[in-house]
């Protein structure tokens, strides 16, 4: 991986960023309603888990007709890994995950403005600790599309179309619409997202002045 510092505006406000053209991204799938799966490790079948049901031995096993199995069922989520193009952005500063969320999906924005195709590009938070994250962007074609790392020398473009998109949106500041940060693939932290957070952190980092009226 490749790191290096950006520096803003007057220089006062910087940011870590991290290219790396063989990264790893693991996908979870944790089921409807985050209830994962129930999946037998004797056999291989699985389910979902109804709401308020324990577990129980008996189930089918999978291309056995009429075959029954008496293993335990287990709750799991399904994964997997893959190696793309990363790029992530370290602000070094503390924030609620709820604005590091609003941050993460303006800057996914930017990227469809500046002519990413919105499906090859993704975002997910990185948690550091101490209330800190790093904002990840990558590519979501296995293998990776060149994207992202074309974004790592353009960091200063990517900032100001993130933060047009925000600015001008019509909704509510203090929520979002599908117009500015939502998308389909975000709708779990749909409720999250807010386009104040996300106007106020990169006019900061920018050295600019928010302007934008509620």
């Amino acid at each position: 991986p490749e790191t290096k510092t950006i520096a803003f505006g007057d220089g006062a406000a910087t940011l870590d960023v991290i290219s790396s053209p063989s990264g790893k991204i693991a996908v979870l799938n944790r089921g409807r309603r985050g209830r994962g799966f129930q999946i037998c490790g004797q056999c291989g079948y699985a389910t979902t888990p109804a709401k308020g049901k324990r577990n129980a031995k008996g189930h089918p096993v999978p291309g056995r007709k009429g075959g029954t199995c008496n293993g335990m069922l287990s709750n799991m989520a399904l994964g997997h890994r893959f190696v793309t193009d990363v790029l992530e952005m370290r602000p070094g500063v503390r924030m609620p995950r709820a604005a590091a969320l609003s941050v993460l999906h303006a800057l996914v924005t930017g990227a469809v403005v500046l002519g990413i195709p919105d499906n090859d590009i993704g975002g997910v938070l990185r948690p550091l600790g101490a209330g800190k994250f790093g904002l990840v962007l990558y590519d979501t074609v296995p293998g990776g599309a060149g994207h992202v790392t074309s974004l790592a020398g353009r960091m200063d473009d990517l900032f100001e179309a993130a933060l047009r998109r925000v600015d001008s949106c019509s909704c509510g500041v203090e929520t979002s619409c599908y117009g500015c940060l939502r998308n389909y693939r975000n709708e779990r932290v749909h409720d999250d997202l807010n386009r104040r957070q996300a106007i106020d952190f990169l006019c900061t980092i920018m050295g600019r002045q928010a302007e934008s009226s509620p």
